[in-house]
């Protein structure tokens, strides 16, 4: 089975690996430069340019993407690009050109993740690289769009779409031109960069290939590492542990945030204490003071011994001085909050249940 990060409960791929995260912020954000306007000039003309044989449309393609690319892959059609460490060979951009959709029941992406699965198939079978999510970046042509995602491979594959670039848009459509001398710009930095580090990726035994790939922050002028422990369902939260400190900290990811939300619920006492905020590419790291296993999500804790009544009492009123100070929580679902286990049948007072998800 394959996950598609589109799904809310897979982590998106771009946010397993540095170079794949940094690729979905260049995509929107890099400047082209004057070659990446003519590497995407060079893919409209062959594009439109009459051949005898689609094999020859395939080829000429093959010759720009070779320019953008570290080197070029080794077919014209179902090529890759494959760093070898040691005796092993793993791939870092596969890619698959042709100029129809074979059917529309298949995704395009997802096709190419075939090639990518077999060549970590191996190593996964004789538990090799565990620590290693293998990444890659996959480009599938079909006619005039060229479409772009990322893979990983934790328990099972992810794959994410990142962009999809144009090719028949006229000269004067400014901001689809530079969009997609933009996305070319990002495609040529980031397989030059896997193609660099995958060395030190499969080599590096400290990461932690089924999570983010953020391990450390800074807190009152000091720089802290830690080390995940375990997801809570589902949510783009994580429970983790300080490594200099054993310290229980909740890390959480998200686009949005509001600081100043999660400091008054913090000071009327339920919310974590804020330890650190920091910027991700497109994305806020939040850092916050963790809790005992004695404080588990209410999605658990949905049972007979729980007056759910109370919850929702407690909640609504608190949410409403929020509300009064100026701030809408507009997320406040059973998976966002932890409760203690140490009160009976109702809910008690500040501190004994917190929000987790201050978007």
């Amino acid at each position: 089975m394959i996950f598609n990060s589109f799904e809310e409960n897979v982590v998106p791929a771009s946010l397993l690996d540095k170079t794949l995260c940094k690729f979905r912020h260049d995509v929107t954000h890099l400047e082209p430069t004057h070659n990446d306007y003519t590497d995407f000039h060079a893919l409209q003309a062959e594009i439109f340019n009459s051949f005898d044989h689609e094999i020859d449309r395939q080829t000429a393609l093959n010759n720009v993407l070779a320019r953008i690319l570290p080197e070029r892959p080794d077919s014209n059609t179902k090529g890759n690009l494959s760093v070898i460490v040691g005796d092993k060979k793993f791939f870092y951009y596969v890619q698959d050109l042709r100029n129809n959709l074979p059917g529309l029941n298949i995704i395009p992406n997802i096709k190419l993740m075939n090639s990518y699965v077999e060549n970590c198939r191996h190593h996964l079978e004789e538990k090799e690289f565990s620590w290693c999510n293998l990444p890659a970046i996959l480009l599938c042509q079909i006619g005039p769009l060229l479409d772009i995602a990322v893979a990983v491979f934790t328990e099972r594959p992810v794959v994410e779409h990142i962009t999809s670039i144009l090719l028949n848009i006229h000269s004067t459509n400014l901001k689809q031109m530079k969009a997609g001398a933009r996305s070319i710009a990002a495609l040529r930095a980031a397989t030059l960069e896997l193609k660099s580090i995958y060395p030190d990726l499969i080599t590096n035994r400290q990461r932690q290939a089924e999570y983010p790939f953020p391990r450390s922050f800074t807190y009152a002028n000091k720089s802290f590492t830690f080390t995940y422990t375990d997801p809570l369902h589902d949510k783009l939260v994580f429970r983790a542990r300080v490594n200099q400190t054993n310290s229980p900290i909740f890390v959480k990811f998200s686009l949005q945030y509001s600081k100043d939300a999660h400091a008054l619920a913090h000071d009327r006492g339920f919310a974590p204490k804020l330890l650190a905020v920091e910027r991700i590419e497109k994305w806020y790291m939040i850092i916050m003071e963790g809790h005992s296993d004695d404080f588990i999500p209410l999605l658990e804790a949905k049972t007979d011994w729980l007056d759910f009544t109370s919850v929702q009492k407690e909640v609504k009123r608190q949410v409403k001085n929020l509300q009064d100070a100026g701030y809408l929580q507009g997320d406040i679902r059973d998976v966002n909050m932890l409760i203690t286990k140490q009160y009976d049948h109702h809910l008690g007072g500040p501190g004994e249940w917190f929000l987790v998800d201050w978007n």
